[in-house]
């Protein structure tokens, strides 16, 4: 799986990270697309480090997801920039390496 990280994860609180960990680890565990999307709702519906929504902006579009922070929690305001995209692809057809690039 190819993960490229494009900017860093501001630590605008305490569980900001730990939110970060969290969708980081659905995206390595998603069998497809549609586990993950899942995964993020149910998160958000009872979440262990407040709402990852509060934290993040993701979308499903052009065939990747990608990832965005918020300024601070619970903001509309984002920092400059996707934090992470992954390709459906290597969502979908993962195999045993797993690649991050950090551009």
């Amino acid at each position: 799986m190819k993960i490229i990280i494009s900017n860093p994860i501001h630590p605008i609180d305490e569980y900001a990270s730990k939110a970060f960990i969290q969708i980081l680890n659905m995206l390595l565990l998603a069998d497809n697309i549609v586990e993950l999307n899942a995964w993020l709702i149910d998160f958000n519906i009872s979440p262990q480090y407040r709402s990852l929504s509060g934290y993040f902006s993701w979308s499903f579009g052009n065939q990747k997801f990608t990832l965005r922070q918020r300024i601070r929690y619970g903001s509309q305001s984002l920092f400059k920039g996707d934090i992470l995209e992954v390709s459906f692809l290597n969502i979908l057809y993962k195999n045993t390496d797993i690649t991050i690039n950090i551009n």
